[in-house]
């Protein structure tokens, strides 16, 4: 029985003896029945049967969104585990190093369990250990909970095969049907590739901040600055938007004049509200000296209108982007600026 094939026909009798039936097979293991069961049992897993089904959706998608370098990896890699190949190089090696495991086998079958003897094993086994036994095209497979043998069908005659059969019928271990196991794990695969594929959506929208963008565009006029602006913003999204004079104001702050919009003397500024994907304002700066003016645009999220927070978090949580900025008064705000030559 063991994990080992088969060779010549060698059998003994399959007539009962004192007290049932008994089958004695003999003969010698081949490596390519070896490799043959190593398939059959990356087959039969589920988990293999479900990494192949996602790699050959995977791959199918790449080919269909024009991926024609790299498609064939996901595709063969899934074909390997749905077909069991996928271990076959492993076990080869393996089977290499350790020659023992091909060789002379010698099993004596009853309705009690296998007794066999290999060049490295010597063992009993009852039927309870085993869960089902599958009877395949050239080999029978013998499931147990830790791992899985096989007897090559070579080994039996026609009448020792019956005989077999028999036993396991009466022993309850003949395989039932996996198909709906195999629709269950493919259910599953599909299920867990299309929220893979659905979440970056969900989380996208849910971090929308990143898509908030404001087109600033300063005008001078003679004493006046108009700066006019379109942007992505929900309509009534407050605004206050500013404008300063580069130099001035850098040098009001060296000479001790205060920071604060309302307080500095080269800053003017004013709250407006988005409306039909715009906002802007006047400026009087009949003041300025020659030289570089900044507008710039802050869209703090406190006092903003539901539509705001909704969107983009009553602290600002859910900003991302390049024009993010911590908020004086406590979480994140957007900040848009552009510079504009004063006369």
């Amino acid at each position: 029985m063991t994990d080992a094939p088969v060779d010549d026909r060698q059998h003994g009798p399959s007539e009962p003896t004192t007290g049932g039936r008994r089958i004695e097979l003999r003969y010698e293991s081949r490596l390519r029945e070896h490799l043959t069961a190593v398939a059959w049992a990356g087959r039969r897993s589920d988990f293999a049967f479900g990494v192949g089904v996602a790699g050959i959706i995977g791959g199918v998608v790449a080919f269909a969104v024009g991926d024609r370098a790299t498609f064939w990896f996901p595709l063969l890699l899934g074909l390997s585990f749905i077909t069991g190949v996928f271990g076959i190089p492993f076990y080869w090696f393996a089977i290499r190093r350790q020659r023992g495991l091909i060789g002379r086998i010698e099993d004596d079958i009853d309705d009690v369990g296998i007794h066999e003897r290999t060049p490295l094993v010597d063992a009993k086994i009852a039927w309870d250990m085993y869960r089902e036994v599958v009877d395949a095209r050239d080999m029978v497979y013998l499931v147990s909970a830790t791992g899985m043998g096989f007897i090559p069908k070579r080994a039996f005659t026609p009448d020792q095969l019956e005989t077999f059969r028999a036993i396991v019928a009466g022993r309850g271990l003949v395989r039932r049907p996996r198909i709906l196991r195999r629709i269950a794990v493919t259910v599953v695969v599909f299920v867990v590739l299309a929220a893979i594929g659905v979440m970056p959506i969900l989380l996208s929208r849910g971090l929308a901040g990143s898509s908030a963008q404001v087109e600033l565009g300063p005008l001078v006029a003679g004493d006046t600055v108009t700066v006019r602006a379109t942007t992505d913003l929900p309509d009534g999204t407050l605004v206050a938007l500013e404008v300063y004079h580069v130099d001035e104001y850098r040098r009001s702050i060296s000479a001790g004049s205060p920071i604060e919009a309302e307080l500095n003397p080269w800053v003017e500024y004013q709250y407006v509200e988005v409306a039909g994907g715009a906002f802007g304002a006047d400026f009087e700066i009949g003041h300025w000296p020659a030289g570089q003016g900044r507008a710039v645009a802050f869209v703090s999220m406190h006092l903003q209108p539901p539509q705001v927070t909704d969107r983009f978090g009553t602290e600002g949580e859910k900003l991302t982007g390049p024009h993010v900025g911590r908020d004086p008064d406590g979480g994140h705000q957007l900040e848009f600026e552009q510079d504009f030559a004063v006369p």
